[in-house]
């Protein structure tokens, strides 16, 4: 397990340091992913030579930032919910941990998301994350009429993986156009607009994303927002990969469908 195999460096580590027998040490270590610190306290032990090969005894302390549960030797990670706007473009992964594309292999959790934005101001506690993949490889309608949906409207796809994939401290939807508006300026101080007919730049979001390991948006995206009784806003990214637009078509219309998280 992660906290067994923290726990084993640490044991290590105290031996290779030699520390003269029967007094206590306060030992801090740093660990070389994200800003993790690890509080150590070494007790006496048995200094008989029958002793010198067992584990060294330790009380590992609360690590800078959000802590991941899960008994003593955890390393503590920073959590999606005291993300800032300098973690655009890093990655969350299931158990709700930030992470920077290619970093933390402590943590073994699918990364699932990459942050987008961080505020308050679309319908979020703390921030939105973007799905790393379409929720399906196939265009769907955003009702439930076509024929690749099994059923389900896009909307109903998006909160699926709040079962299959789910995330420790988020939830997954269909975004809204005004999600889409903040994930797609991706921190880079856009304006906004409940009813958007232009066109916004893309290359902020498109950079982020293909340096997390995401895969690129370049056709029709649905949105959760009704222009008016028979239509939902679909999202269009052009192939160039520069600009996207904005606009509307009916919902029995096909389109690609890729959820957001929001924390």
């Amino acid at each position: 397990t992660k906290g067994s195999r923290v726990q084993n460096k640490i044991s290590q580590t105290l031996k290779d340091l030699k520390l003269e027998a029967g007094k206590a040490y306060s030992i801090k270590l740093v660990v070389g992913i994200e800003t993790v610190k690890i509080d150590v306290t070494v007790e006496p032990w048995d200094t008989t030579e029958a002793a010198q090969d067992v584990d060294l005894p330790y009380n590992p302390g609360e690590g800078s930032g959000g802590t991941t549960p899960g008994g003593g030797g955890d390393i503590a990670y920073t959590m999606a919910a005291d993300a800032t706007a300098d973690d655009n473009g890093k990655l969350i992964c299931t158990e709700g941990h930030i992470h920077a594309y290619g970093e933390d292999a402590e943590c073994t959790a699918d990364r699932v998301a990459m942050i987008a934005y961080v505020g308050s101001e679309s319908d979020c506690t703390h921030g939105l994350a973007i799905a790393l993949e379409d929720v399906s490889s196939n265009e769907l309608t955003c009702n439930n009429s076509g024929n690749n949906n099994d059923g389900k409207t896009a909307a109903e796809w998006c909160s699926a993986w709040n079962t299959s994939k789910a995330v420790t401290g988020g939830t997954w939807r269909l975004p809204s156009i005004k999600d889409w508006q903040y994930i797609i300026d991706c921190g880079a101080g856009g304006s906004y607009s409940n009813i958007p007919q232009n066109s916004m730049g893309y290359s902020e979001l498109a950079s982020k994303l293909s340096t997390a390991g995401g895969i690129a948006l370049q056709k029709h995206h649905w949105s959760s927002t009704q222009f008016d009784g028979n239509n939902d806003y679909n999202s269009y990214f052009v192939d160039n990969i520069s600009t996207a637009y904005l606009g509307f078509s009916g919902s029995n219309e096909s389109g690609l469908v890729r959820a957001c998280l929001v924390f």
